[in-house]
């Protein structure tokens, strides 16, 4: 229905004035044989997720949602080697164990809990980068990043610790660039055919002030410039212009006046189908995503004999789409487990 309503506006405002971003030239880069790892920001969950109830086979941020470019990248070696978490990833605020390079998430009363649930988000992918041909979609969200003061290692989320543990300051453009360079040779040494789409989400920062939001999008924006330009297995995908300027209406944010709202975020997946994928994989996903939002139908009634027959009938009606396409099964199988 998201979709039908997107579409429905794009054909109807198609000849008011108005910026219109159109679609990349970069179709069949995306496709359901092709495994997708999704990281950064939460823009990256937002997008992720509609592809993930299109039954692409993909990771959404397996460490939880990330900010800054720093960790992003720390993130990402992690998972390319398999480096897992033990007690010295650790610490303790005097009530819940967590990690700092882990959204709190993955915080827990047990310090062995948030270990084991750690490793289980690290394997999953290095499982996607593993395979052929990986497709990494990272979203930039900010420059501003928290130092420990006690050994300056970046951290990718404060846990509500005292602000006297850390120290704030902006990356540089310079930095951003070498940092990413020096992971996308670790990530090509390892997996030769991957392939990187960078975008900058356009969610607003205002905790940094309206100008300094700016300064930090300004920022990013320019150092994807430079990776990109460096690396020719790298691109980017506009989704900050899309919003700043495509969808130029605080109608398009939600009340928080930083988040875009589903309509947007549904639009902006929109252009990044038709930029990335064939129109067959496009109507496979929108047939998929029919089918998986089922299951997440709240029943009307009480009568739960029907309900359950609802969902066994869209369970079925998964399994007759998947038999009739290759490598979908496998896709298929876990999103219904991680749903239940």
């Amino acid at each position: 229905m998201i979709i039908r309503c997107i579409d429905d506006m794009r054909e109807h405002t198609k000849d008011i004035f108005r910026t219109v971003v159109s679609p990349l030239s970069s179709r069949g880069m995306l496709h359901h044989g092709r495994p997708v790892l999704m990281l950064g920001s939460c823009f990256a969950d937002n997008i992720g997720a509609y592809l993930r109830d299109g039954l692409f086979d993909i990771e959404i941020n397996p460490f939880g949602t990330l900010y800054n470019p720093a960790s992003v990248a720390e993130s990402l070696s992690r998972m390319l080697f398999a480096k897992e978490f033990d007690a010295t990833d650790i610490v303790n605020d005097g009530h819940m164990y967590h990690s700092f390079s882990l959204h709190s998430k993955h915080s827990s009363v047990d310090p062995s809990r948030v270990i084991d649930n750690a490793n289980a988000a690290m394997w999953r992918g290095n499982r996607i980068l593993k395979k052929k041909d990986p497709l990494i979609v990272v979203t930039f969200g900010t420059i501003y990043v928290y130092r420990l003061l006690e050994n300056k290692k970046i951290v990718a989320n404060c846990h509500k610790f005292p602000a006297s543990t850390f120290e704030r300051q902006p990356l540089g453009v310079n930095d951003i660039v070498d940092i990413w360079c020096d992971v996308i040779s670790r990530v090509k040494s390892v997996c030769p055919d991957a392939e990187f789409v960078f975008t900058v989400s356009p969610v607003r920062h205002r905790a940094d002030g309206l100008h300094g939001n700016q300064l930090s999008k300004a920022a990013l924006l320019l150092a994807v410039d430079q990776i990109v330009s460096r690396n020719e297995c790298a691109g980017y995908f506009p989704s900050y212009e899309i919003m700043m300027d495509d969808l130029r209406d605080y109608r398009f944010y939600s009340a928080d006046m930083c988040h875009p709202t589903e309509t947007a975020v549904g639009y902006i997946y929109r252009i990044f189908t038709e930029s990335y994928c064939n129109q067959q994989t496009i109507l496979l996903a929108d047939d998929a995503s029919r089918l998986t939002r089922r299951l997440s139908h709240r029943p009307m009634t009480d009568d739960i004999a029907a309900h359950a027959e609802f969902h066994k009938e869209t369970i079925r009606l998964l399994h007759e789409l998947a038999s009739c396409h290759t490598g979908l099964d496998s896709t298929l199988d876990r999103y219904i487990n991680s749903s239940r």
